[in-house]
């Protein structure tokens, strides 16, 4: 988005810094990160809200859902990640 001629436009530069800022933290999070193991935590994550707000209509009490994923190559269970950067907002379909 550099180098845009609308940039100066005063409206609009809240606006640019939040995209420069997802876009920095996207790029920091995919050079970080297993892509694979990303995209599983998305999905988990989705599944996530689904059985939250599921309980939410059947149950008195909130219920807390973690998700957790299994390396079979380091024998252990990590935490996902939690709602990805960029990803829940611009979703994978």
């Amino acid at each position: 988005m550099e180098g845009q001629g609308f940039l100066k436009i005063h409206g609009l530069q809240n606006f640019n810094n939040s995209i420069n800022q997802s876009k920095k933290q996207f790029e920091l999070f995919w050079k970080t990160s297993e892509p694979v193991f990303s995209i599983l935590s998305y999905y988990l994550n989705q599944k996530i809200r689904q059985l939250q707000l599921y309980f939410s209509y059947i149950l008195t009490q909130s219920v807390n859902l973690e998700g957790k994923i299994y390396i079979k190559t380091q024998n252990k269970f990590v935490d996902i990640y939690p709602d990805i950067v960029c990803l829940r907002e611009y979703s994978l379909k």
